[in-house]
């Protein structure tokens, strides 16, 4: 925890930095952006072994909501911090049903415009962010106790992601975007109730579209 901590501090310090010395004329311009997600489930077992399920055996693909902060830097650069909520519906985990299973990546990262982020109407960009993800603890059915069993606990990980999207701006504020992630974080700890061995980290792509807003 203390790694991820002075890992996530000396980029926040790198975005202030970087905040700092950009050109005059672009201080001061700030954009929310924000919208919808589809979040599908694209690798890791959830414990070692030839028989053990992958997460996505475990869980159907998850839909959540996104918001990100970004100041803009330069004309082709913009650096600042978003998180996402997304939550998966459990499946079946040797013939019993698993409860919801709660996401949540909070990051820190930047956005770049290869052909410059007030060339036309029309933006791609780049994108990378690092940070840290929730996971919610959740449970499976055990119709014959009293309490249903644990299979994760409330924890975090590391998580990093890499991708892409395109901005369209239709008025001198507003716009909509659509973007796609690779998203890859930690392990979720293991409830305790369920033997979980050497689980793999878990892999993302998630999906989404939304509105930007330039203050």
């Amino acid at each position: 925890m203390k790694r991820h901590f002075v890992t996530a501090s000396a980029i926040f310090a790198w975005i202030c930095l970087a905040y700092s010395v950009s050109p005059a004329i672009d201080r001061g311009e700030f954009i929310i952006s924000g919208g919808p997600c589809f979040t599908p489930i694209i690798g890791g077992e959830a414990s070692s072994g030839d028989s053990s399920p992958d997460y996505n055996g475990i869980f159907k693909n998850g839909w959540g909501i996104g918001l990100d902060g970004m100041f803009v830097i330069t004309n082709r650069l913009r650096a600042g911090f978003g998180f996402s909520v997304s939550v998966f519906r459990g499946d079946n985990l040797e013939g019993e049903d698993v409860g919801k299973w709660w996401v949540a990546p909070m990051l820190l990262g930047a956005q770049v415009f290869p052909l410059g982020s007030k060339h036309g109407s029309l933006r791609p960009y780049l994108r990378a962010d690092i940070g840290m993800t929730f996971y919610g603890a959740v449970q499976v059915d055990n119709p014959g106790g009293e309490t249903d069993l644990s299979l994760f606990r409330t924890s975090t990980a590391f998580a990093a992601d890499a991708g892409g999207g395109l901005e369209w701006i239709f008025s001198e504020r507003w716009g909509v975007f659509a973007e796609v992630r690779y998203l890859i974080t930690g392990h979720p700890i293991g409830g305790g109730d369920i033997p979980i061995h050497d689980p793999d980290s878990v892999s993302f792509l998630p999906i989404r579209l939304g509105l930007t807003y330039e203050y």
